[in-house]
């Protein structure tokens, strides 16, 4: 598929940067970037439509991922290991929701979607962690 999936520890999945991700957060981007690529083979005249869709499922993953980031906060038994793979979990999802938004013209000419979204990841990484810092205030 592509480099951002590979896994470099035994754990579990990982993000661009080599840090650890949790599975669901790992299958959805891979779903959305799947459905990406689908989409514009599939249904070119729909796929704005589609990516709206998509949007809209990776924005209550942000949602969910960043309450589940505030219980860690505020839990004594949690471990710092919870905290720092949902930061990374945000900051992965945060990432997929950008390249919808921002990065999607070269998808729309046919451009694969796994390989633009680490393209763009590795680009905009430090806007990204920035904007992800934000929200974690």
């Amino acid at each position: 598929m592509s480099e951002w999936v590979t896994e470099k520890n035994t754990t579990g999945p990982t993000n661009l940067n080599g840090e650890k991700i949790s599975k669901s957060v790992s299958t959805l981007v891979k779903a959305s970037l799947s459905s990406l690529n689908m989409a514009y083979k599939l249904a070119p005249n729909h796929f704005v439509k589609l990516a709206r869709a998509n949007l809209n499922s990776l924005k209550t993953g942000f949602t969910k991922m960043l309450q589940d980031y505030y219980r860690y906060q505020t839990c004594s038994g949690c471990a710092l290991v919870l905290m720092n793979t949902a930061k990374n979990d945000l900051e992965t999802i945060y990432a997929a929701i950008q390249f919808i938004v921002a990065g999607l013209g070269p998808v729309q000419t046919g451009g694969d979607a796994f390989k633009l979204f680490s393209e763009f990841s590795k680009v905009n990484k430090k806007a990204i962690q920035d904007d992800v810092k934000f929200f974690l205030q």
